[in-house]
């Protein structure tokens, strides 16, 4: 009867991610959502710390990676500035699907009653805390532990923000991704 329970469990975790990805624009694999949940669900229920994504696009991730922190009952913070990419003039080659990379100040935009209005269709809204800004002006005023963290952002200075930030916030054997 355990058995049968737990295989509906995650059944309907599946179909619930599945219809999120189909529903929402997203710059992701498969492949690396499935990587980040599994390193979400490793995470022993005793070790504290919420789960932090920086960079959300059209919150497709958001919704998917919502699930996931109310299935643990944990809280999932994110960060993005809600307006695209900055202003930058780092050089860039393509994308991971092979397209030429475009990463002109306001690409990857998705507004934040965009995204919330994705993540309450397709995800849970109540897990998740949105933290509109800058990753310089947003992230150095955070101070929760964090037990996984994932960033995907697209520019290297953004990267390195992110890095000198959560980085440090991580509680022992947490795990920070990027894709």
């Amino acid at each position: 009867m355990a058995a049968a329970r737990h295989y509906r469990r995650r059944a309907a975790l599946v179909s619930q991610l599945l219809d999120a990805h189909e529903h929402i624009q997203c710059a992701h694999t498969h492949e690396e959502m499935v990587r980040i949940i599994r390193a979400i669900f490793a995470v022993p229920d005793d070790r504290p710390g919420c789960i932090v994504e920086a960079g959300c696009f059209k919150g497709g991730s958001t919704a998917k990676l919502s699930i996931v922190a109310a299935a643990v009952g944990r809280r999932l913070v994110v960060f993005d500035s809600f307006e695209g990419i900055p202003e930058n003039d780092e050089p860039h080659e393509t994308t991971i699907f092979g397209d030429q990379a475009r990463f002109a100040k306001g690409s990857y935009a998705g507004r934040l009653s965009e995204v919330t209005d994705n993540v309450e269709r397709w995800g849970d809204l109540s897990a998740c805390e949105m933290v509109p800004g800058w990753f310089e002006d947003t992230m150095p005023s955070f101070r929760d532990s964090i037990a996984v963290g994932f960033i995907d952002v697209d520019l290297a200075s953004s990267t390195r923000t992110c890095l000198e930030q959560l980085y440090p916030r991580l509680t022992p054997g947490g795990v920070l991704l990027s894709v």
